[in-house]
C-alpha cells in the first residue's frame, strides 16, 4: 500500500468563493470545506483537513492527486499543525478579459465583475485568534480575479504583515498601481507575477481584450524606479496563432530587457488544455513547434541576460507531450 504526502496538503489553504480547498492545483484538489450561507465551522475545516492526510498516510490518495507533481512518499516531517501559505481566491472581478481565462469554464461575465460572496478578512483574523495560521513564516499568495478590483486589498495585506512574517506573492495585470507593494518590494518581501504574453500593443488587446499595454509597462517602470528590491516576474502564455512565433516572444524580450528585469516564465494557455477533456474529446497534444518555441524562447533570454524559467505544470506537459 502506498503512502503519500503532500506539502500543499498539510500546508496550505486556498479561499474560493464557495469553498475553502488545499491547494490551487492544474488538478482537482482536496476540497476542506463547502462554504455555505457564507458561514465557516473552523472546527470542520481542521477536522476535513486532518481526514485528507491521515487517508493519504494509509494508501487512500486522491485519483485526481496521483498525476501532481507535489504528490511524494510519506514524510513525517512534512506534517505541521498550522497553515504557512494562504491562498487569497475569493474573488473573480477582473480589469481584463484574457481570452486564457479557465473561470470561463464556471463562472459568467456577470459574476466575472460581482463583489466576492464573503469578506476575508474577518475570516483571517478568527484563523489567527484560532491559532491556525503560522506567524513565524508565511507565504501569501493574491490570485483571484486581479487584486486591482479587490476592495479590501490593503486591508488584508496589512493584517497579514502585521500578524505574521509574511512574504507576498502577487498574481496581477497591473493595471492598478499600489504603493503598498513598492514599500513590501523595499523590505525585499514582495513577488509581483504579470502575464504580459507579448511585446506589442496590438497583440495585448487580442490577448486581455482591454487596451492597457502601455499602462502595465509604465505601472512597471514606476516599480522599477521607485523599489530597492523590485521583485518582478514577467509571464508569457503561449497562444494558437496569436503570439506562439518567434517575432512576438523576441518583442516580448525586448520589452522585458528594456525594463531591466531578470526573470521571466514561460507557461501553456491552459484553458485549451483543459477544454478537450473529460472524455469529448482526444487529450491535448503539445503541437511539434512548440519545443522550437520554448528552446528560443529560453535562448532568447539568456541572449539579453534574462533568467528563463518554466512553469512546473508547462514542463510535465512538455516532457510527456501532452496533458489529459
Amino acid at each position: 500500500m502506498a503512502q503519500y504526502s503532500c506539502k500543499d496538503l498539510n500546508n496550505q489553504i486556498t479561499f474560493y468563493p464557495d469553498a475553502i480547498d488545499s491547494c490551487c492545483s492544474g488538478f482537482s484538489s482536496p476540497r476542506f470545506y463547502k462554504i455555505e450561507n457564507n458561514k465557516i465551522d473552523f472546527d470542520r475545516l481542521i477536522s476535513s483537513k486532518i481526514n485528507y492526510v491521515n487517508e493519504f498516510k494509509n494508501g487512500k490518495t486522491l485519483p485526481t492527486c496521483l498525476n501532481c507533481h507535489n504528490l511524494q512518499n510519506y514524510d513525517e516531517k512534512l506534517q505541521f499543525d498550522k497553515f504557512s501559505k494562504v491562498l487569497v481566491n475569493h474573488f473573480t472581478s477582473c480589469n481584463c478579459a484574457c481570452i486564457y481565462c479557465v473561470r470561463d469554464f464556471y463562472i459568467s461575465k456577470d459574476q466575472k465583475q460581482s463583489k466576492p460572496n464573503y469578506e476575508l478578512v474577518p475570516v483571517i483574523n478568527e484563523m489567527y485568534k484560532r491559532n491556525l495560521i503560522s506567524t513565524d513564516k508565511l507565504e501569501v499568495e493574491f490570485q483571484g480575479g486581479d487584486i486591482g478590483c479587490l476592495k479590501e486589498f490593503k486591508s488584508l495585506v496589512n493584517l497579514f504583515y502585521k500578524k505574521s512574517n509574511s512574504n507576498f506573492h502577487f498574481f496581477t495585470n497591473n493595471i492598478v498601481y499600489y504603493d503598498i507593494i513598492q514599500h513590501l518590494f523595499d523590505e525585499n518581501r514582495a513577488e509581483l507575477i504579470l502575464s504580459l504574453d507579448c511585446g506589442t500593443r496590438e497583440t495585448y488587446k487580442k490577448i486581455k481584450r482591454v487596451d492597457k499595454f502601455d499602462l502595465v509597462v509604465n505601472n512597471v517602470k514606476k516599480y522599477v524606479k521607485k523599489s530597492k528590491f523590485p521583485n518582478i516576474i514577467m509571464k508569457y502564455i503561449l497562444l494558437n496563432n496569436i503570439n506562439d512565433n518567434k517575432n512576438e516572444i523576441k518583442s516580448f524580450m525586448q520589452v522585458v530587457n528594456s525594463l531591466n528585469l531578470d526573470t521571466v516564465c514561460l507557461e501553456f494557455d491552459y484553458k485549451t488544455c483543459m477544454e478537450l477533456i473529460p472524455g469529448q474529446k482526444k487529450r491535448y497534444e503539445v503541437p511539434e513547434y512548440y519545443y522550437e518555441l520554448v528552446q528560443y524562447f529560453k535562448d532568447m533570454a539568456r541572449l539579453m541576460n534574462i533568467n528563463p524559467g518554466i512553469c512546473n505544470y508547462t514542463q510535465n506537459i512538455l516532457n510527456k507531450g501532452y496533458f489529459e
